[in-house]
């Protein structure tokens, strides 16, 4: 980052021309011509300065994201460049959506640091927009790992890790009469305990009920046209979202209807009788994660480990069941 940028963002956080002059131990008028020249240079003013404390400006606020941005790559490049010195590859880059890594990876990684505390594991979590950016990171080489229900069959090799249904939650709020005969508890939901016929349910009584959208681009958002067909929409958008989570607390609290898994059901808080929940047949439900790793490239050391691990963990049924209990 230039000097000038520096200045900027001790600004921004000290919310104060003073007191960022003071932890920058140069004059207050010597910041204050620094960052009004980089105004000048930008052709916008970054700063509001008519308020108490000092805010930043709608174009501030674009700047000073793309500032924190620049600081999180120059922060990426220097710990990939601090692994380069490192005698042997004891350090594992992974990707992950954020899905898999709040349901998933935390059970993978207590086991695998149990057994190699020694073996560092870098993590580059997105929301699952960010897929294609993270797959061409891992065509890069700058992932070695990547958790994805996707893969690209020319380029790729892959270890399916894990298994999950795709089913539609709801508030009892919503509930009407014709779909009583198919409601499923969590209890059975989760111990798989219920009649099969409550599987064979017409998705056409879902669609007087609103649902929660989600990503266009996302797995969910295309489970819901593969199994719902047409479905109606909440009035509520939530726009932005890195964390399924959020629909499925929206959901809870009666805003609208989603599809989420049995993963993100069995790891919930929410453990009350006001949820009911719908199976559709596994042909249609059943999402499948898996590691994916270029095809042509021989695996080191660490990351076989690292995939024998995962494999053992998610061999079991319980393969969460250090993480939510």
């Amino acid at each position: 980052m230039e000097l000038s940028e520096k200045y900027i963002y001790r600004v921004y956080l000290a919310r104060s021309f003073s007191n960022a002059a003071k932890t920058l131990y140069i004059s207050q008028p010597s910041l204050s011509a620094a960052i009004a020249n980089k105004e000048k240079e930008l052709g916008f003013r970054i700063f509001d300065r008519t308020t108490k404390p000092i805010s930043l400006t709608k174009e501030g606020e674009i700047y000073v994201e793309m500032l924190e941005e620049i600081m999180q790559c120059e922060s990426n490049m220097s710990r990939r460049l601090n692994q380069l010195k490192k005698p042997s590859r004891k350090v594992i880059s992974i990707g992950s959506t954020l899905y898999t890594s709040y349901y998933l990876l935390p059970t993978v990684c207590g086991a695998f640091y149990r057994r190699y505390p020694d073996i560092e594991v870098t993590f580059d979590v997105g929301n699952v927009n960010l897929g294609h950016t993270l797959f061409q990171k891992l065509d890069n080489k700058k992932l070695d790992i990547l958790f994805s229900y996707k893969y690209d069959e020319k380029k790729h090799k892959i270890y399916p890790v894990f298994e999950e249904q795709v089913v539609l939650a709801m508030h009892k709020c919503f509930l009407k009469e014709s779909l009583l005969p198919f409601v499923i508890t969590r209890d059975e939901l989760l111990e798989k305990s219920y009649l099969p016929e409550k599987e064979k349910i017409d998705v056409r009584l879902f669609r007087d009920i609103p649902f929660l959208a989600f990503s266009e681009n996302g797995s969910t958002t295309h489970y819901m046209s593969n199994i719902l067909q047409h479905y109606s929409v909440s009035n509520y958008s939530i726009l932005n979202v890195i964390h399924s989570g959020v629909h499925f607390n929206m959901m809870c609290a009666g805003v609208g209807a989603i599809l989420t898994s049995t993963s993100a059901v069995r790891v919930s808080n929410f453990c009350t009788d006001d949820i009911v929940y719908f199976a559709f047949p596994k042909e249609i439900s059943s999402r499948k994660i898996y590691a994916v790793l270029r095809k042509h490239d021989n695996v080191y050391e660490a990351v076989e480990r690292f995939l024998d691990v995962v494999k053992e963990v998610c061999s079991s049924d319980e393969s969460l069941s250090i993480y939510y209990k």
